[in-house]
């Protein structure tokens, strides 16, 4: 399965499959001027989604050795092929922070983080156990060289023929997430950070982040930009940017009452209060989802909480040798006060 969409002169769209369960495909972006080339994430490191990408470039007479490519952020289904298309001679962009993140995967530094996560979070012993070696595999794809890496900040542009990207980070996805806004033609190119027919991801396992504060402001940023169409990573390309960012915060409103009205039945680990939210995937019940989705699932549930407890709403309390974080609510304050008047 591959598509290709030619938007404006010499820019492309081109979807490319994904062996995921939440999601069966990426979009890529291409743009040319010339024999310069710039692709904006590589998809997964699968030899499908990469056959994919070989045959759309071949089709468009991209050479691949003329190819510069910009990551967004650095979750493999954005960055997975990099190491397999980057040439000698040509450049990667990203966030610094973002290569941060992949220095650690390389050197497999999360094992230790995950476990504490997991024990601190009330995971049965049994995902304690299995949990963290599905995440404790080196892959060839981290071992990229820095010298090949242009480290981009917020505001920075990338210019490439006629078209001119301003680069606009966007923390809360991850923390380095950076989106590129085409600034005559008035594209934005959102990542991961909008997207037009599901949720982002926004979650964490460290304190003291706070991703879902950060998530928040980033939408706010993005919000007043004269957008004329929005390029997602994932789905259809859309227009009112607005309305669907008012969509996504009313989504986290939700959440944020939902957990509440969760530790209103009183004081619940993470792990508890994520079996009690509601998830829209395809499981009957908590107890039929696999280990790795419950993972993820408390980390979403531990953003918000975060959230809530800097806004002084909630406490963290430590129960027992194991050091389980539970929660309560503070009883000072209203929910969504603040957060209903932000936007």
């Amino acid at each position: 399965m591959r598509t290709i969409d030619e938007l404006r002169r010499n820019f492309y769209r081109i979807e490319l499959p994904l062996p995921l369960e939440s999601l069966n495909s990426i979009n890529i972006y291409v743009v040319r001027d010339g024999e310069k080339v710039l692709i904006i994430d590589t998809g997964i490191n699968t030899k499908e989604c990469l056959d994919s990408l070989l045959g759309c470039l071949k089709e468009l007479k991209i050479d691949i050795n003329e190819i510069d490519y910009f990551i967004t952020h650095s979750h493999i289904d954005h960055f997975g092929n990099l190491k397999s298309l980057l040439r000698k001679g040509k450049k990667a962009y990203m966030n610094k922070i973002e290569w941060e993140h992949i220095k650690r995967l390389k050197y497999n530094l999360f094992k230790n983080e995950i476990e504490y996560f997991l024990i601190r979070s009330g995971f049965p012993e049994i995902d304690i156990e299995s949990l963290p070696s599905q995440f404790n595999k080196v892959e060839p794809i981290y071992d990229i060289d820095p010298k090949n890496f242009t480290f981009l900040c917020d505001g920075d542009y990338l210019r490439l023929g006629n078209y001119n990207f301003l680069c606009i980070t966007t923390p809360g996805h991850t923390k380095g997430h950076t989106t590129l806004f085409e600034t005559e033609l008035k594209l934005f190119i959102s990542g991961d950070h909008i997207l037009g027919e599901i949720t982002p991801t926004v979650q964490t396992r460290l304190y003291p982040e706070n991703p879902l504060k950060d998530y928040l402001a980033s939408l706010k940023k993005i919000y007043s930009l004269p957008i004329e169409c929005v390029l997602p990573s994932h789905g259809k390309c859309f227009k009112d940017h607005k309305g669907r960012i008012e969509e996504l915060w009313k989504h986290h409103k939700q959440r944020i009452e939902e957990v509440v009205a969760i530790l209103k039945e009183g004081e619940r680990n993470t792990y508890e209060i994520a079996s009690k939210m509601s998830w829209d995937i395809h499981f009957n019940d908590w107890n039929s989802f696999p280990p790795l989705q419950k993972f993820f699932a408390v980390g979403e549930a531990m953003a918000h909480l975060r959230y809530l407890e800097e806004e002084g709403l909630i406490k963290r309390r430590i129960k027992s040798q194991k050091e389980i974080i539970s929660w309560k609510l503070t009883g000072t304050g209203k929910t969504n006060q603040k957060m209903s008047s932000e936007l």
